[in-house]
């Protein structure tokens, strides 16, 4: 609620200056409020981006709003994760390697099974549409040496995404199509928002994945938003929605996830086990071709994710708990997927107008300057007029001269204290899951309805007495 207080704060002091700025002028009157409006629509997208206002929020809280309440959208979610991906897990496929001076052993993923792997991938690379690697190769790694040909060779047929890091020493930075990890800079923990997108313009493996997948799949002419690539560099302030988690399941549910071999990150994951999870330690390669095969001829994508999807590597702490690199980047890709990070025309419109509507009404509460009777000759004696003059004045009720016009003045009262309630609402809903704004604006449309009727309806009454 601090926003909406904020919001309402300015608009008083802006409408405030109104009298002293504009005068009696309509058309300074009109741009005033056109101006306080995109004012106002550009502070709400500022602050309510800001990734701060969920860290006080407890997490159960957070899961049951994103996840919980509709089932429906879990249903898309996925849906989505099984037409578009098949997930290879590491997790278990480690082996113990020098790790330098000082440093003992560290378990990497096993060279022998990826370069069987990465063998595979070369020899079937029409099977899958691309393969997405969350696995950071050290240039300095001698174990590294007999998969880079392979490597390079998936990469440049533009059949490799590397994900890593590391960027100064990873085998991603020598090759074409690589991508930054989750984060912009190691000072920002990962969150999903947009601000995991682009760095020092390398585009996120989630960002670049989501341009790989409608490059091949042919959607890639659909309408992205106002937002392009370059816009969206250091761009959080320009989203109105942090990523929210998907595809996640309850810790209740994480005890039957992990009996699945799937990471409790993921629900439906007895529908996913048999043709779209495979431990790579278990990896037969020929029934991953002919599950590849089949699931073309449903005209699914192949879009083949390999990375750490449970255990106790890859986590990283987010403002909504643990999750694992694959985790963030597969609910951020969905998000992109959604467009929760686009800001829609519509929506801008929407705020610009319901915002100067607002200042509009505010100005006309401040024609305290004006005498008595000239007041009196002016038609546009609205809420804002009555309380901010006659409350200053001292005698808001006494205005009415007649009893029978206190009801009417606090019915009026309280259908304006309504109605910036619901606006701030509406902004709220549209930041917190974007699609559900078409919830809002019927409400929306019907109190403005019965706000414009009872205005007219109490001025021709006026008239006529």
């Amino acid at each position: 609620m601090g926003v909406f207080f904020v919001i309402i704060l300015i608009a008083l002091s802006w409408a405030g200056a109104y009298h002293v700025v504009v005068g009696r002028s309509r058309w300074g009157r009109l741009v005033f409020c056109l101006l306080s409006g995109i004012f106002l629509t550009i502070f709400t997208i500022f602050a309510l981006n800001d990734p701060s206002q969920f860290t006080n929020e407890r997490q159960d809280e957070v899961i049951n709003r994103f996840v919980t309440h509709d089932q429906t959208a879990k249903d898309d979610a996925e849906s989505f994760l099984a037409d578009h991906f098949v997930l290879i897990d590491n997790a278990f496929a480690k082996q113990l390697l020098p790790g330098g001076t000082g440093r003992g052993t560290v378990a990497v993923t096993d060279r022998y099974m990826l370069k069987q792997f990465f063998t595979w991938c070369v020899s079937h690379s029409k099977d899958f549409d691309f393969v997405i690697c969350d696995i950071g190769f050290d240039q300095a790694d001698t174990s590294v040496q007999k998969l880079i040909p392979l490597i390079r060779r998936l990469a440049s047929s533009n059949k490799l995404l590397l994900s890593d890091n590391e960027s100064g020493r990873s085998l991603a930075s020598l090759l074409p199509g690589s991508a930054k990890g989750l984060v912009t800079a190691a000072s920002i923990s990962d969150r999903f928002n947009a601000q995991t997108l682009v760095d020092d313009g390398q585009p996120s493996a989630a960002y670049a994945v989501y341009q790989k997948m409608d490059t091949v799949s042919g959607t890639n002419e659909r309408w992205l938003g106002l937002l392009s690539e370059q816009r969206i560099h250091e761009g959080r302030k320009w989203s109105l929605n942090n990523f929210p988690p998907v595809l996640f399941v309850r810790d209740d549910f994480a005890q039957l996830a992990a009996k699945d071999t799937l990471s409790e990150q993921f629900p439906g994951v007895k529908n996913l086990q048999a043709s779209n999870f495979y431990p790579l330690e278990l990896l037969d390669t020929s029934t991953l071709a002919f599950n590849l095969n089949a699931r073309q001829a449903e005209r699914k994508q192949n879009i083949i994710f390999l990375g750490t999807f449970h255990g106790s590597d890859d986590l990283h702490n987010t403002i909504f708990g643990k999750f694992h690199g694959p985790a963030i980047l597969l609910n951020t890709i969905y998000n992109l997927h959604l467009g929760t990070h686009w800001i829609r025309p519509g929506l801008i419109l929407l705020l610009l107008v319901g915002f100067s509507i607002t200042i509009y009404l505010i100005t006309l509460g401040c024609l305290i300057g004006y005498d008595e009777k000239e007041r009196k000759r002016l038609p546009e004696l609205w809420l804002w007029e009555k309380v901010v003059y006659h409350g200053l004045t001292g005698w808001h009720i006494g205005w009415s001269r007649r009893s029978r016009h206190i009801f009417t003045l606090t019915l009026e009262v309280l259908v304006e204290i309504i109605f910036l309630p619901v606006l701030y609402l509406m902004v709220k809903v549209a930041y917190l899951t974007f699609h559900t704004i078409l919830n809002v604006l019927p409400l929306l449309g019907l109190l403005i309805l019965f706000r414009t009727f009872f205005i007219s309806f109490h001025k021709l009454k006026k008239i006529k007495t």
